[in-house]
Protein backbone atom coordinates (compact mmCIF):
# COMPACT_ATOMS: atom_id res chain seq x y z
CA UNK A 1 0.00 0.00 0.00
CA UNK A 2 2.60 2.44 1.00
CA UNK A 3 5.16 4.00 -1.44
CA UNK A 4 8.53 3.51 -1.80
CA UNK A 5 10.75 6.38 -2.52
CA UNK A 6 14.48 6.45 -3.58
CA UNK A 7 16.05 9.15 -1.87
CA UNK A 8 19.64 9.93 -3.22
CA UNK A 9 21.95 12.37 -1.17
CA UNK A 10 22.61 15.50 -3.63
CA UNK A 11 25.99 16.16 -4.91
CA UNK A 12 26.64 19.62 -3.19
CA UNK A 13 30.40 20.35 -3.91
CA UNK A 14 29.60 22.45 -7.04
CA UNK A 15 26.04 23.89 -6.97
CA UNK A 16 27.18 26.88 -9.53
CA UNK A 17 28.52 23.87 -11.77
CA UNK A 18 24.73 22.46 -11.56
CA UNK A 19 23.52 26.04 -12.50
CA UNK A 20 21.20 26.82 -9.09
CA UNK A 21 20.45 29.76 -8.52
CA UNK A 22 20.33 32.53 -5.81
CA UNK A 23 16.27 32.02 -6.38
CA UNK A 24 16.68 28.61 -5.25
CA UNK A 25 16.03 26.80 -8.80
CA UNK A 26 18.52 24.90 -10.47
CA UNK A 27 19.08 25.43 -14.25
CA UNK A 28 17.45 22.24 -15.23
CA UNK A 29 14.11 22.93 -13.91
CA UNK A 30 14.02 21.21 -10.09
CA UNK A 31 14.08 23.25 -7.49
CA UNK A 32 16.71 23.40 -4.72
CA UNK A 33 15.86 21.18 -1.64
CA UNK A 34 14.83 22.24 1.50
CA UNK A 35 17.55 20.74 3.23
CA UNK A 36 20.37 23.07 1.09
CA UNK A 37 17.99 26.35 2.64
CA UNK A 38 18.34 28.80 5.28
CA UNK A 39 15.17 30.19 4.88
CA UNK A 40 13.89 27.04 5.67
CA UNK A 41 16.24 26.37 8.78
CA UNK A 42 15.24 29.90 10.26
CA UNK A 43 12.07 29.01 10.90
CA UNK A 44 12.71 25.63 12.96
CA UNK A 45 13.43 27.21 16.12
CA UNK A 46 10.06 28.52 16.16
CA UNK A 47 8.48 25.19 15.23
CA UNK A 48 10.49 23.37 17.88
CA UNK A 49 9.28 25.77 20.41
CA UNK A 50 5.48 25.44 18.97
CA UNK A 51 6.23 21.70 18.73
CA UNK A 52 7.56 21.45 22.91
CA UNK A 53 4.37 23.92 23.88
CA UNK A 54 1.83 21.46 22.52
CA UNK A 55 4.04 18.55 24.14
CA UNK A 56 5.71 19.54 27.04
CA UNK A 57 6.38 16.47 28.10
CA UNK A 58 9.00 15.81 25.77
CA UNK A 59 10.97 18.89 26.64
CA UNK A 60 12.38 16.86 29.28
CA UNK A 61 14.10 14.07 26.95
CA UNK A 62 14.54 15.95 23.78
CA UNK A 63 16.13 19.76 25.30
CA UNK A 64 19.65 17.54 26.13
CA UNK A 65 19.99 16.04 22.72
CA UNK A 66 19.31 19.88 21.16
CA UNK A 67 21.20 21.84 23.15
CA UNK A 68 24.80 21.01 21.66
CA UNK A 69 23.51 21.07 18.34
CA UNK A 70 21.90 24.56 18.70
CA UNK A 71 24.99 25.70 20.59
CA UNK A 72 27.34 24.48 17.50
CA UNK A 73 24.93 26.08 14.90
CA UNK A 74 25.31 29.44 16.68
CA UNK A 75 28.90 29.06 17.30
CA UNK A 76 29.93 28.74 13.61
CA UNK A 77 32.54 31.65 12.74
CA UNK A 78 31.60 34.36 10.13
CA UNK A 79 34.55 34.37 7.20
CA UNK A 80 36.37 37.86 7.29
CA UNK A 81 35.46 38.84 3.68
CA UNK A 82 32.12 37.41 2.20
CA UNK A 83 32.16 37.28 -1.67
CA UNK A 84 29.32 39.30 -3.07
CA UNK A 85 27.69 36.29 -4.83
CA UNK A 86 27.23 34.93 -1.46
CA UNK A 87 26.28 37.82 0.43
CA UNK A 88 22.54 36.69 0.68
CA UNK A 89 23.42 33.45 1.94
CA UNK A 90 25.71 34.85 4.34
CA UNK A 91 22.94 36.93 5.71
CA UNK A 92 20.45 34.01 5.69
CA UNK A 93 23.17 31.96 8.05
CA UNK A 94 23.23 35.10 10.02
CA UNK A 95 19.35 35.57 10.34
CA UNK A 96 19.45 31.63 11.37
CA UNK A 97 21.57 31.71 14.13
CA UNK A 98 19.97 34.64 15.64
CA UNK A 99 16.78 32.66 15.59
CA UNK A 100 18.67 29.99 17.35
CA UNK A 101 19.94 32.39 19.79
CA UNK A 102 16.23 33.74 20.30
CA UNK A 103 15.09 29.83 21.22
CA UNK A 104 17.94 29.32 23.78
CA UNK A 105 17.21 32.76 25.73
CA UNK A 106 13.58 31.29 25.86
CA UNK A 107 14.95 28.22 27.62
CA UNK A 108 16.92 30.14 29.70
CA UNK A 109 15.04 29.81 33.01
CA UNK A 110 13.40 26.84 32.81
CA UNK A 111 16.22 24.38 31.46
CA UNK A 112 19.17 26.26 33.18
CA UNK A 113 20.61 23.43 34.80
CA UNK A 114 21.27 22.13 31.20
CA UNK A 115 22.41 25.56 30.05
CA UNK A 116 24.59 26.20 32.52
CA UNK A 117 27.80 23.99 31.18
CA UNK A 118 27.17 26.42 27.77
CA UNK A 119 26.89 29.40 29.14
CA UNK A 120 30.42 31.22 27.80
CA UNK A 121 29.70 29.86 24.94
CA UNK A 122 26.15 31.06 24.54
CA UNK A 123 27.52 34.31 25.80
CA UNK A 124 30.36 34.93 22.83
CA UNK A 125 28.41 33.78 20.34
CA UNK A 126 25.86 36.52 21.01
CA UNK A 127 28.31 39.05 21.04
CA UNK A 128 30.36 37.61 17.54
CA UNK A 129 26.64 37.78 15.78
CA UNK A 130 26.25 41.45 17.24
CA UNK A 131 29.48 42.63 15.60
CA UNK A 132 29.33 39.79 12.77
CA UNK A 133 25.47 39.93 11.70
CA UNK A 134 24.03 42.50 9.24
CA UNK A 135 22.60 45.45 9.43
CA UNK A 136 19.24 43.92 8.77
CA UNK A 137 17.25 45.56 11.24
CA UNK A 138 14.81 42.79 12.16
CA UNK A 139 17.68 40.18 12.29
CA UNK A 140 19.28 43.25 15.09
CA UNK A 141 16.06 43.60 16.51
CA UNK A 142 15.75 40.01 17.57
CA UNK A 143 19.14 39.68 18.39
CA UNK A 144 18.75 42.39 21.30
CA UNK A 145 15.88 41.25 22.61
CA UNK A 146 17.96 37.51 23.22
CA UNK A 147 20.50 39.59 24.80
CA UNK A 148 17.80 41.67 27.00
CA UNK A 149 16.53 37.79 28.10
CA UNK A 150 20.28 37.11 28.79
CA UNK A 151 20.70 40.47 30.90
CA UNK A 152 17.45 39.30 32.89
CA UNK A 153 19.38 36.23 34.09
CA UNK A 154 22.13 35.05 36.00
CA UNK A 155 23.58 33.88 32.59
CA UNK A 156 24.74 37.67 32.31
CA UNK A 157 28.03 36.81 34.23
CA UNK A 158 29.05 35.00 31.00
CA UNK A 159 28.58 38.30 29.21
CA UNK A 160 31.07 40.12 31.71
CA UNK A 161 34.54 39.29 30.32
CA UNK A 162 33.28 40.45 27.22
CA UNK A 163 31.57 43.92 27.99
CA UNK A 164 34.32 46.28 26.36
CA UNK A 165 32.96 44.47 22.88
CA UNK A 166 29.22 45.13 24.10
CA UNK A 167 30.13 48.99 24.82
CA UNK A 168 31.63 49.34 21.20
CA UNK A 169 29.21 51.28 19.56
CA UNK A 170 29.37 49.13 16.45
CA UNK A 171 27.88 45.91 17.66
CA UNK A 172 24.98 47.36 18.91
CA UNK A 173 24.07 49.60 15.91
CA UNK A 174 25.79 47.72 13.06
CA UNK A 175 28.83 48.77 10.88
CA UNK A 176 27.05 50.34 8.05
CA UNK A 177 25.24 52.81 10.63
CA UNK A 178 28.22 53.69 12.69
CA UNK A 179 30.19 54.04 9.31
CA UNK A 180 27.48 56.62 8.18
CA UNK A 181 27.92 58.46 11.75
CA UNK A 182 31.42 58.61 11.17
CA UNK A 183 31.32 60.20 8.03
CA UNK A 184 28.53 62.78 9.40
CA UNK A 185 30.45 63.29 12.95
CA UNK A 186 32.50 66.19 11.69
CA UNK A 187 30.32 68.14 9.61
CA UNK A 188 28.20 68.23 12.26
CA UNK A 189 30.84 69.11 14.69
CA UNK A 190 31.95 71.98 12.25
CA UNK A 191 28.31 73.38 11.83
CA UNK A 192 28.37 76.37 14.72
CA UNK A 193 24.84 75.35 14.98
CA UNK A 194 25.51 72.22 16.13
CA UNK A 195 24.58 71.29 19.87
CA UNK A 196 27.49 68.70 19.79
CA UNK A 197 30.83 70.35 20.98
CA UNK A 198 33.22 70.02 18.81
Amino acid sequence: MGMEVDVKPMDTSSSVDQGITSSGYAGNGQLNPSTRSFKIVTESPLVVMFLFQLYSRLVQTNIPHLLPSMVAAISVPAPEKVPPHLKTHFIELKGVQVKTVSFLTCLLKSFADYIRPREESICKSIVNLLVTCSDSVSIRKVLLVALKHVLGTDFKRGLFPLIDTLLEEGPKIGAQLQQETQTQRPKIESDPKSPIEP
